[in-house]
């Protein structure tokens, strides 16, 4: 132990697989699922950030089919990079708008990341797009009661918001820039296409059988 090197920790599988072609056709009938995109018909391409990882959650029940990027503080370097490669990939892709929704604390450092990201992103981002802050502000503050930061006075938390008042600011934002019922269109033809899939599948697996009793 002390004069080996674990320098390939990951081991490198291979070999396995489904036991039977019946088991292989059986997973296929049983998993198959039909993703479509969601943005085809969209009149933006929208991205929700969020100041901090521990929103995830919330973002998550809230929302479906945008994508969220939670920045965890001031994100690193490469992070930004990154972001600002994916944002140029939409832009090329569905060649609509760009629209970016940020939410974080009413504070100086949620106001700091929010302009320091933004700007990192747009200098390395080779389209243009729209950056909206969406609170906090001071007027959701009043609006929701929001309490003021204990150890900060003065300063206010999203995490101190109601679970409702998160929710009304998060679907007021976003329905300004996706049109659900599009979305649920596409979720419709999803399921039908699933359905209709896995029934087919069903009657390949049985084709099989028959096949290989020949």
């Amino acid at each position: 132990p002390d004069t080996l090197a674990d320098d390939t920790r990951e081991p490198i599988v291979r070999g396995n697989g489904d036991a039977t072609v019946e088991d292989w056709l059986a997973r296929l009938a049983t998993s198959a699922a039909c993703v479509l995109d969601k943005w085809q018909r969209q009149s933006f391409y929208v991205e929700l950030w969020y100041e901090a990882r521990a929103m995830s959650r919330q973002f998550e029940y809230y929302t479906r089919d945008i994508t969220l990027r939670p920045l965890g503080g001031q994100p690193s370097i490469p992070y930004k990079w990154e972001t600002a490669k994916a944002i140029e990939r939409a832009g090329l892709i569905y060649n609509l708008p760009v629209v970016v929704l940020y939410f974080g604390d009413l504070d100086n450092a949620g106001e700091n990341i929010a302009q320091v990201v933004e700007r990192d992103v747009r200098g390395w981002c080779g389209i243009d797009f729209e950056f909206i802050s969406c609170g906090l502000n001071a007027e959701q503050v009043r609006r929701y009661n929001v309490p003021e930061n204990p150890e900060k006075p003065g300063e206010y938390q999203w995490e101190a918001l109601p679970d409702d008042a998160a929710r009304d600011i998060i679907m007021t934002r976003v329905s300004q820039f996706v049109r659900p019922a599009l979305i649920s269109e596409a979720r419709r033809r999803e399921r039908q296409a699933t359905e209709w899939a896995r029934l087919e599948l069903v009657e390949v697996a049985k084709k099989w059988q028959g096949a290989a009793t020949l």
